[in-house]
């Protein structure tokens, strides 16, 4: 939204949240996850978590983290110049295929002696091309590098990450509903 142009993600997406139901309870914590901060973030229980942290170190930390405490979690994979909303699923992270992020994060995870019980939402579709001109990535990287290592840009087609975390969102209201059946 135009109006969050600037603003912390994490207290815009608590706006939101409080807009569409006043009564509910959001709880912003607008910090990195590292080993440091997550008694921080779980210091009351949780039901469920959705992962949705880009950068590798501190998904890995959080889904080592919940898998040794057994808390639910239900991870986001790579979106990244994905065009096909139709291709994305639903599984066990150590059974995701085709995902270059399910791929790191799998064997970053069984490195740290996590295992099966991670669900994923993932695609299946390979990843378009990335096409810049060495001037767009001149200028990408200039401006990176003042926030950390240089990156290149990983464009996301907007429609393509609300399925992922419409997925995400229905995958933890159907584990809900099953327990309490």
């Amino acid at each position: 939204m135009e109006e969050n142009l600037g603003k912390n993600k994490a207290e815009a997406a608590r706006e939101r949240a409080l807009s569409i139901n006043p009564s509910c309870r959001v709880d912003v914590f607008p910090l990195f996850v590292h080993q440091e901060t997550l008694e921080t973030v779980f210091s009351e229980p949780v039901d469920f978590v959705i992962d949705a942290i880009d950068s590798m170190n501190p998904k890995l930390t959080l889904l080592t983290w919940l898998w040794k405490r057994s808390v639910p979690v239900v991870s986001s994979m790579g979106a990244a110049r994905k065009r096909d909303s139709s291709c994305i699923k639903v599984a066990d992270l150590m059974d995701t295929e085709v995902c270059p992020l399910a791929r790191q994060v799998r064997k970053g995870l069984k490195n740290r002696g996590v295992g099966r019980g991670i669900a994923a939402v993932y695609s299946t579709e390979p990843a378009v091309p990335a096409v810049f001109t060495e001037e767009e990535l001149i200028a990408y990287s200039e401006e990176e590098y003042s926030r950390g290592r240089p990156r290149h840009p990983l464009g996301s087609f907007p429609a393509v990450t609300a399925v992922f975390g419409l997925t995400a969102a229905q995958t933890v209201v159907n584990k809900i509903v099953s327990f309490a059946l």
